[in-house]
């Protein structure tokens, strides 16, 4: 961030044509521990019904072609059944989420 409060964001790894909202959708996963990253990121990006669509689309699509499930770690401590994965993750709920509404992605705790 620079120090005018201005978000600078540049990263084509997943740019897509269709959708601008790839990239933030991207970032904004990998701050899940950050809410306040978070909420500041879509409060400064995401400012219309359009983008808000927009974003979860792309939710619903990095979560869905990028998601690897980490049930083999190679030794049983670390071992995580499906069942507690699948109800406790919080990249799980936001993909739960997306499917139901943007409203119901920005309050998953």
């Amino acid at each position: 961030m620079q120090r005018d409060n201005q978000l600078v964001f540049a990263d084509f790894e997943h740019f897509a044509f269709d959708n601008y909202t790839i990239d933030i959708a991207f970032l904004w996963l990998f701050l899940w521990r950050y809410r306040n990253w978070q909420d500041y990121l879509i409060k400064k990006i995401i400012t219309s019904d359009g983008g808000r669509t927009q974003f979860r689309i792309s939710l619903i699509r990095i979560l869905s072609t990028m998601y690897r499930l980490p049930f083999d770690t190679g030794s049983d401590k670390k071992k995580m059944s499906i069942e507690r994965y699948l109800k406790t993750h919080k990249w799980v709920k936001y993909l739960v989420a997306a499917g139901e509404s943007f409203e119901s992605i920005m309050k998953v705790k």
